[in-house]
């Protein structure tokens, strides 16, 4: 018989979810984590841990995006902070600290807070920056799966089929999507074409195989890349073309985009910026990277804060030395005020100015995710940050950052019209606790 022991709880505007430890492989145990429909109380999904996590202490940040977990290492002093993204499923081992955690909160990943075994003190860690880095990212353990489609990719230039990776490895489904055609199997199923490593793109009815990896060794540091790629004819049934000597990233299968001419769009080694190969050569043809201009607000808001005291001095002072002793009172009682009134704008003026200074640095964060436009000609990126940033893949260039102080801009549940001139994303204001929808055009960078 088995088991399994509930460690815990938690609720977002999504799920319901439930942590669970339970046997694997006979002699071990890992944590399971199950999620329910709010709304429905229907099973959802499940995420899986390793058999080296022992969740103490945990928390769903406020966006209900990641679980986070401090995970105390059995006979060591040190404990780990590892992740689950609830919808990709990535877990995450983020940070390890040498330490026997008390309690701790994690309800924002920038500002992850513990408090620890004979510290007086509380350790805090920005967790944003790391929550994209795809070599922390660790395989849950290999249990069966149900056989299943985990993408789906329409033709447009065959628009009566669909191409589909299945969840088994290695088989790829062509499908006839036209309503009278539509039946319950697939009109081709292609299998041994690709393995557990290689990445499979598709467009119109071709196969673009990334395998053959290798560690490029005069790269600094050396790192891991693509070196081959195989193309076949899913129409001919034959392969085509086989090209080596490629030096493509790596990056998850969906953060691939197959373009017009010839060209791969991907991210880059630290993922801060898009990367475009020409894959008749094999080499980089473009790197799209945002050009962020200084903060001119930042600056004028400490112009006017010199200024303003400054301004305060001289006006104190000719106040001092101009009026007659008979009027001292009056103006000790009037410079209370003034001092008053001074101190409350400075520590409004000193608020915005960390406000801006941490939107800056928020300039540093990796991307996060990205949408393109239907006829390929606009990609938009966001950084787990208060800002967006636009590109044009028609010209390969940068065309602006859009910002917003009021809420986070994610694109999880956002879209893009046809031309890439609009976004629709939705947001929700950290201040007055409301959610909205926001229609930006991309055009002229405004709301």
């Amino acid at each position: 018989s088995t088991w399994a022991a509930a460690e815990g709880v938690a609720i977002t505007k999504d799920y319901f979810l439930v942590i669970f430890r339970c046997p694997f492989m006979r002699k071990q145990e890992i944590v399971l984590i199950e999620l329910y429909n709010v709304h429905t109380f229907a099973y959802a999904h499940s995420l899986k841990g390793c058999c080296s996590d022992y969740i103490h202490t945990f928390a769903v940040n406020h966006l209900g995006s990641h679980l986070v977990a401090f995970s105390p290492i059995p006979n060591t002093g040190t404990t780990e902070i590892v992740s689950w993204n609830l919808e990709s499923e990535d877990h995450k081992h983020l940070a390890k600290f040498p330490s026997v955690l008390v309690d701790g909160i994690c309800s924002d990943l920038r500002d992850c807070l513990a408090f620890c075994d004979g510290d007086n003190y509380l350790r805090s860690w920005n967790l944003a920056s790391k929550i994209n880095d795809q070599s922390l990212t660790v395989t849950a353990s290999n249990t069966k799966k149900t056989n299943g489609i985990q993408d789906i990719v329409t033709m447009k230039n065959y628009p009566r089929y669909a191409v589909c990776r299945n969840t088994s490895p290695g088989i790829i489904a062509v499908w006839n999507i036209v309503k009278s055609k539509c039946k319950h199997n697939a009109v081709r199923v292609e299998r041994g074409l690709v393995e557990n490593t290689d990445i499979v793109l598709a467009r119109d009815m071709k196969l673009y195989i990334l395998t053959g990896k290798g560690i490029a060794s005069y790269a600094d540091p050396p790192r891991s890349i693509f070196q081959t790629l195989i193309v076949y004819d899913l129409l001919k049934k034959k392969y085509i073309k086989k090209q080596s000597g490629l030096y493509i990233i790596p990056c998850p299968n969906n953060e691939y985009k197959m373009l017009e001419g010839g060209l791969l769009l991907g991210l880059s080694e630290n993922r801060d910026h898009f990367v475009t190969w020409n894959l008749e050569t094999g080499l980089i043809k473009d790197r799209l990277r945002p050009e962020y201009k200084e903060n001119f607000v930042l600056q004028s808001i400490q112009h006017t804060t010199h200024s303003s005291s400054k301004e305060n001095m001289k006006r104190s002072k000719g106040v001092l030395y101009k009026e007659k002793p008979a009027l001292w009172h009056l103006w000790e009682k009037q410079n209370e005020i003034n001092t008053g009134k001074k101190r409350k704008k400075e520590n409004a003026l000193k608020l915005e100015v960390e406000t801006l200074q941490k939107l800056a640095k928020e300039k540093n964060n990796t991307i996060d995710q990205f949408l393109l436009s239907g006829d390929e000609k606009i990609a938009v990126c966001s950084y787990y940050a208060y800002h967006l940033s636009v590109f044009s893949l028609e010209t390969m260039s940068y065309v602006h950052t859009l910002e917003s102080k009021e809420s986070m801009l994610f694109l999880y549940n956002a879209t893009l019209t046809y031309t890439g001139h609009y976004l629709v994303l939705s947001n929700y204001n950290e201040k007055e606790k409301i959610s909205y929808v926001t229609l930006w055009n991309l055009i002229t960078g405004k709301v």
